[in-house]
């Protein structure tokens, strides 16, 4: 669920943010240059402040330039969203927050603007909106359960938190719960640790349940309008509010407090309740407003802010507006793990990505939720792919602003459960990588039925599980191989290790390729390194013992070649196996079809636009956009004459590709149009995909296996199928062969 939210928009002359400078066009003329009418008519944007954008500039753009697409463009700069010095190197160029004189935000402009020579990307300010399933809220003292008080059990874990630890006691499921009272007999949390950034709607940070959990700013002196120690931000005592643009990040909705209370209410204080980690150094940040609304250049600065100010961790519980590629970017450049709720729309989000817990991004860890019965919530967004493990998210008693407690469902409560959990983990392990800790929470999530094949685990978060203290690796895979080998592929076989040495599963393989040797260190001469081997895909780990398999797809040749292989087990905790190394050689392989895209010879059927178009470094290649972007509402198709498969064994086809195809922006949302790779074994009746396109991929090289069409005749297709709305480059392809190995007679 999106709402609009448009804010008040104060005119600038210029803005500042300590060395930089962007002006506007207010006194000084630029450069004469064309005026470009604005239009407004073609696919509707998705929610977003009205009439507003960001604007992504590369180091190249002069202030000159600038000033030009400003007169072009008819827009002013608000502000520059300057990204903090420790990141500034994988954040490079100029975010500029901008708004259109017209006050509409036009495709068509945003599109003009994306095509300038230096901008990287236009894209509408985005309306980003709490989606939280209804439950009804009061404001109301908690009872405290009588609970001895031991190490493990604080005195005041209320009968109504089972997500800590479920014994049936609010009619779930003994057991379906975190394991916290575990943890807790291990961690508790380090006062002093870390930095946990709460990116929402703001903390009450006076509640007596988390008072002296909120982070304190040392540099900073309250309430005497002066930026103390220089940040850019004024009295920012315990945070910011982005969305009033002070210093006062109190809460004026309930959704931040509640969050804030799972992650960290102070245990064994005698009141209220507890949060997975009793102590900690909680930062509120907000940017949501108190009707849960907020924008996306808000949400930009909020991430930036947690950056400066050293968050390790950050908790996300907020989503909605579609793709968006300066949020995206900003999060790849985030030093912390963040978290994120999945989102409340009971979708499946390797479908219908939600975003941006859907973002594929190591540093992000996405959140489902799960009821006290071990189900999965009937609202809870999902995915083998895009989500990463439930957490405990329905009827989530904690704290709420004014002293209060109340009970709240959505992904928006799974996912603080997460992030307690990796503040513990780093209390526990304060100099573990995001890797490794994300590596424990995956790697140390608990089986549920429910979750099977809905999140990438199939568990829900056990906390003891990713405290646990291990420092023995898997043991090396054994018996590595290349078993067997043909024109296009070879078979690697192995013994699966143990977790800890031989015993228990491995979390996960990496497995690589290269032309040479795989040197587990250093590289020496004749070798590579394994950080400049090629990545492959590998099979999740078995039993110890367990023989396992996997085939490698490689572009067949004449003559055979020889590759080299090198596999490591990982586990949870992010300990890593020895490599085991193979290498073998393909045989030598008989091509029935081959095009470069130079010949004579036209061996396709061209439904118009489609033919050959010259490319830097790789000659002529076949494109469905020759003479510019791909048409709209268009099918059309490349495809192949007939191919024989008889006299060869195990077919393939291989062929490099690059493409733009629909991508998702700059308007924060991803068109239709896609790429399709088919073929037909029956003369063109039917049809079956191999794979399909879309978005932004530079020159790669591609093997598919034909086996199923083994002794038949075959023909081959490139598709192109658009919606009406934006075009692109297209889809361009090189070197295309079917090949396989020969057969004896």
């Amino acid at each position: 669920m999106i709402a609009m939210y448009v804010s008040e928009v104060r005119p600038l002359a210029s803005f500042t943010r300590g060395d930089v400078s962007i002006p506007n066009p207010v006194s000084e003329a630029p450069a004469p240059h064309e005026t470009i009418e604005l239009t407004h008519e073609n696919v509707a944007l998705p929610p977003h402040v009205e009439g507003e954008a960001l604007l992504r500039l590369s180091d190249t753009v002069s202030e000159k330039t600038l000033l030009e697409y400003q007169k072009k463009y008819r827009f002013q700069v608000l502000e520059e969203i300057a990204a903090p010095a420790a990141i500034k190197t994988s954040f490079p160029g100029k975010l500029l927050h901008v708004r259109f004189d017209s006050g509409r935000t036009g495709e068509s402009t945003l599109t003009g603007l994306s095509q300038e020579e230096g901008v990287q990307y236009a894209e509408p300010n985005l309306i980003f909106q709490l989606d939280d399933p209804s439950l009804p809220f009061a404001l109301t003292a908690s009872p405290i359960e009588s609970v001895p008080s031991r190490a493990h059990i604080p005195n005041d874990l209320d009968s109504r938190l089972w997500g800590m630890h479920n014994t049936g006691q609010t009619g779930g499921a003994p057991g379906v719960d975190i394991n916290a009272p575990e943890a807790w007999s291990v961690e508790t949390g380090n006062p002093n640790g870390p930095i946990l950034a709460v990116i929402d709607t703001g903390i009450d940070y006076t509640h007596p349940d988390l008072a002296a959990n909120i982070w304190t700013n040392p540099g900073e002196i309250p309430g005497n309008g002066i930026d103390d120690d220089g940040n850019g931000f004024v009295d920012d005592v315990h945070g910011y509010d982005f969305a009033n643009n002070d210093g006062d990040p109190m809460d004026d909705n309930k959704h931040g407090t509640h969050c804030a209370g799972t992650i960290a209410g102070e245990g064994n204080n005698g009141q209220g309740v507890v949060g997975v980690s009793w102590r900690g150094k909680i930062m509120p940040i907000k940017f949501l407003t108190g009707g849960g609304s907020g924008s996306l250049a808000d949400a930009v600065k909020a991430i930036f802010y947690a950056t400066q100010m050293g968050a390790r961790i950050t908790s996300n519980s907020w989503g909605g507006g579609g793709f968006n590629q300066s949020l995206r970017d900003a999060l790849a450049a985030s030093p912390a793990l963040n978290i994120f709720a999945a989102g409340n729309s009971g979708q499946n989000s390797d479908v219908t990505p939600g975003y941006p817990a859907a973002y594929d991004l190591p540093n992000i860890v996405s959140v489902a939720a799960v009821g006290p019965n071990g189900e999965l919530a009937g609202f809870s967004n999902y995915g083998a792919r895009s989500v990463d493990l439930g957490a405990p998210g329905v009827d989530i008693y904690s704290t709420v602003p004014g002293a209060g407690f109340a009970s709240l469902r959505g992904t928006s409560m799974a996912c603080p459960h997460v992030s307690g959990a990796a503040y513990l983990t780093v209390s526990r392990y304060p100099n573990a990588t995001n890797d490794q800790i994300k590596g424990r929470l995956l790697g140390g999530a608990a089986p549920l039925p429910s979750l099977q094949g809905k999140v990438l685990t199939g568990g829900m978060l056990n906390v003891s599980n990713a405290l646990e203290n291990d420092v023995v690796p898997p043991s090396a895979p054994g018996d590595f191989k290349v078993d067997s080998a043909g024109a296009g592929f070879l078979t690697l076989t192995w013994k699966a290790p143990g977790d800890d040495a031989d015993f228990g599963s491995a979390l996960r393989y990496e497995l690589r390729m290269a032309d040479h040797p795989i040197a587990e260190g250093t590289a020496g001469e004749g070798e590579v390194s394994w950080q400049q081997a090629t990545p492959v895909s590998a099979p999740i780990p078995e039993s110890p013992g367990s023989q396992q398999t996997t085939r490698v797809l490689v572009e067949p040749g004449p003559s055979g070649k020889t590759y080299h292989f090198a596999l490591r087990a990982l586990d949870n905790v992010g300990n890593s196996s020895p490599l085991a190394s193979a290498s073998g050689t393909t045989l030598p392989g008989k091509i029935v079809f081959q095009d470069d895209g130079e010949g004579e010879t036209v061996q396709w059927t061209l439904q118009e636009p489609w033919g050959r178009q010259e490319v830097p470094g790789h000659g002529k290649v076949w494109t469905d956009s020759p003479k510019g972007n791909y048409p709209s509402k268009a099918d059309i198709s490349m495809t192949s004459v007939p191919i024989g498969l008889s006299g060869i064994q195990d077919p393939m086809l291989s062929f490099y590709d690059s493409y733009v195809i629909g991508l998702p922006g700059p308007f924060g949302f991803k068109d239709s149009d896609v790429g399709k790779l088919e073929v037909s074994g029956d003369g063109g009746s039917t049809w079956n995909g191999l794979e399909t396109v879309s978005g932004k991929a530079d020159w790669q090289q591609h093997s598919f296996d034909l086996k199923e069409y083994e002794g038949k005749t075959i023909q081959v297709r490139y598709r192109l199928t658009s919606d009406q709305s934006l075009t692109y480059d297209g889809w361009k392809i090189d070197n295309i062969l079917v090949a396989g190995t020969p057969t004896s007679d």
